[in-house]
C-alpha cells in the first residue's frame, strides 16, 4: 500500500538538506513579450539554494510560465541575468503541454536515456499507467496507425522521462494538471520521491504540494508578493492564505 503522500512529504522535508551554496540566482530580471508594453516580468531577484525544492504559485497571468521559460532559457530577460552556479549535468524540463513523438511509448519514455535499470513495466506502475502495459512498443500517433493518448497519460509520461534521466535540476510547470484529481495525490508521492535530494522548482497554480516546499515564492502582476514556507505565508494570511483556502473549499 502506498503511504499517503502528505505523511511521506513530511518525511522527506526533515530529510532533505539544502547545501549552503547557491545552484540559481535571478538579479533583477524583467521581461516583456515582443509588440508589448506589459512586463510579464519585473525586477525578480531570487537565489535559489542546491537541493531546494522552490514553488513559484499565483493566479492564471501572475507570470508563473513566462518565470520557467527564463530559467530554462526559451526566453531572454530583457533586463537583468539568470546565473545556473553549480555544474549541471543534466535538466529535466516537465511542461504542462507535454507533447509525444511518433515513436513507441517506451521510446517516447526513454528518450535517449539509458535504460540500465530500468524496466518499462515497473516505471509504468510507478506512476500508475498499468493500461499501458504490454503496450510499451506500441507506435503513438492516430495518423501513423498508433494509439492515442490522454492529456493525464501524457503528463505521467513526461514525469517517467524526468525519472529516467536523473537530472540535477527539475522544473515542474503544471505537471498534474490533466491529470485526474482522484489520482493526485499518487502522483504527489511518485514526484516527492523523484525529487529527493535535487534542486527542484515547481510552477504550479494548485496549491496542495506546495505545503511540502522549502519555500514557496507568490508571483502577482509578474512581482514577487510573498516569500516564505507554509506555515509562514498561512500566518500572514495574505495571498497565498487565500488562494489555499479557496482551493481547499472546493474539496469540502
Amino acid at each position: 500500500m502506498v503511504e499517503p503522500y502528505f505523511i511521506f512529504a513530511e518525511k522527506l522535508k526533515k530529510e532533505r538538506i539544502c547545501e549552503e551554496h547557491l545552484a540559481v540566482q535571478l538579479k533583477q530580471v524583467s521581461f516583456h513579450y515582443p509588440n508589448s508594453s506589459v512586463w510579464a516580468l519585473k525586477d525578480i531577484s531570487l537565489t535559489i539554494q542546491k537541493g531546494e525544492f522552490l514553488s513559484i504559485v499565483g493566479e492564471n497571468g501572475a507570470g508563473k510560465t513566462t518565470f520557467s521559460k527564463i530559467l530554462l532559457g526559451f526566453f531572454t530577460p530583457v533586463k537583468g541575468e539568470v546565473s545556473l552556479l553549480d555544474d549541471w549535468k543534466k535538466i529535466a524540463y516537465i511542461p504542462q503541454n507535454f507533447h509525444c513523438y511518433c515513436i513507441s511509448i517506451k521510446e517516447n519514455i526513454f528518450f535517449g536515456n539509458s535504460e540500465e535499470g530500468n524496466k518499462v513495466e515497473q516505471l509504468l506502475d510507478a506512476i500508475s499507467l498499468t493500461d499501458l502495459k504490454g503496450k510499451e512498443e506500441s507506435l503513438y500517433g492516430l495518423e501513423f496507425g498508433g494509439m492515442e493518448l490522454s492529456g493525464g497519460q501524457k503528463q505521467k509520461i513526461a514525469i517517467l522521462r524526468a525519472m529516467v534521466k536523473k537530472a540535477d535540476l527539475l522544473i515542474f510547470d503544471e505537471p498534474t494538471s490533466a491529470i485526474d484529481p482522484l489520482q493526485e495525490s499518487f502522483i504527489y508521492h511518485t514526484i516527492l520521491e523523484l525529487t529527493k535530494g535535487k534542486t527542484t522548482i515547481m510552477v504550479s497554480y494548485r496549491l496542495a504540494l506546495t505545503r511540502y516546499s522549502d519555500r514557496i515564492v507568490v508571483l502577482k502582476q509578474g512581482e514577487i508578493l510573498e516569500s516564505g514556507d507554509f506555515q509562514t505565508l498561512m500566518e500572514q494570511n495574505g495571498e497565498y492564505a487565500r488562494m489555499w483556502n479557496v482551493q481547499a473549499g472546493l474539496y469540502q
